[in-house]
């Protein structure tokens, strides 16, 4: 049913975010784009983890205070975008982030994907990296995310925090 990618970075908008609230977009090491929504369908804390572990259980702080992942560095995008880059890969991101002068959060929110398949097409000697966008078609918000909704408020949180079904 599901596959575990190998991430090498990922954005969440959480709830209420500017852009497309709830959406994940993953890259892997082969340079292939997901996307998903955990806002939308039926995502649980296990499926997700199926997909991507890391990806359903960073932490989240609103306006990026407290962003948290063990391996991984966090980048606060701005206007409730969190940015996460594997730890063996940041430093050649943030050398390509410099070389492309970004100057602001929304800059960088806008080119991070093409930053990443740069460095992707260094490492891996494939310069024209598949972008397959796995986009969901749009379903009924998930019942879990108004029942959860809360924790967002209540310091850090994760994806998983906020899809973990109400107790019967």
């Amino acid at each position: 049913m599901f596959h575990l990618l190998e991430i090498v970075a990922f954005s969440i908008a959480e709830p209420g975010a500017c852009g497309a609230a709830g959406d994940v977009i993953g890259i892997t090491a082969d340079g292939k784009t997901y996307r998903l929504n955990f806002m939308r369908g039926n995502w649980t804390p296990d499926t997700l983890r199926m997909v991507s572990p890391v990806i359903a259980d960073a932490r989240i702080g609103v306006f990026g205070q407290g962003d948290y992942s063990e391996g991984w560095t966090s980048v606060y995008l701005g206007l409730g975008n969190h940015l996460y880059v594997s730890n063996s890969f940041f430093t050649r991101f943030r050398e390509l982030v410099t070389a492309e002068q970004i100057q602001s959060k929304g800059e960088l929110y806008q080119k991070w994907q093409d930053i990443i398949h740069a460095a992707l097409s260094e490492n891996n000697d494939h310069p024209n990296l598949d972008r397959n966008e796995e986009v969901p078609e749009y379903s009924p918000i998930n019942p879990a995310i108004e029942h959860n909704m809360n924790r967002m408020f209540e310091g850090t949180f994760s994806i998983s925090d906020l899809i973990e079904p109400k107790e019967k």
